[in-house]
């Protein structure tokens, strides 16, 4: 019914987990880092409640596709 996978195409698959995590903890830290640094602000004319719905933004949706539906 199911063919064993190969070994060459594990680790295929592995390298590209391994990418999708490294990028995803780049997207959560860079995101951290920009809004706390003050060119970033200046640059853009955020306030403290614009940074604060830009954090929410990422992180509810962040969190929607770390529950369920992605891992099924």
């Amino acid at each position: 019914m199911f063919e064993p996978i190969s070994s060459r195409r594990r680790w295929a698959i592995l390298g590209l987990l391994c990418l999708g995590m490294m990028i995803a903890y780049f997207d959560r830290v860079n995101l951290s880092v920009a809004l706390a640094h003050q060119s970033f602000k200046e640059f853009f004319g955020l306030t403290d409640a614009d940074r604060g719905a830009l954090n929410s933004a990422f992180f509810w949706s962040y969190a929607f596709c770390r529950s369920r539906p992605v891992g099924w």
